[in-house]
């Protein structure tokens, strides 16, 4: 995981939106399945659901969690 991850996506997000990235990515699988299901019909919202997709495949098991953790230590800092 590159160093600063977590200040570069709230940087791009601003803090209200990595923290419900957050809050996404701690959430059950099938919860996560269900919100890209949703999102995934909206035209909106399409992008979001496959950036989504991508931390569910197998590289994104290890990337999920290492978001995770920047994310909790940027808000520790």
């Amino acid at each position: 995981m590159p160093e600063g991850i977590g200040e570069r996506v709230v940087a791009a997000l601003g803090e209200p939106g990595a923290l419900e990235l957050l809050e996404i990515l701690e959430r059950s699988d099938a919860d996560r399945a269900a919100l890209i299901g949703r999102l995934r019909i909206r035209d909106d919202a399409a992008w979001l659901a496959e950036l989504l997709m991508d931390l569910e495949d197998e590289r994104g098991e290890i990337v999920r969690p290492r978001l995770v953790e920047a994310f909790r230590a940027h808000r520790e800092e």
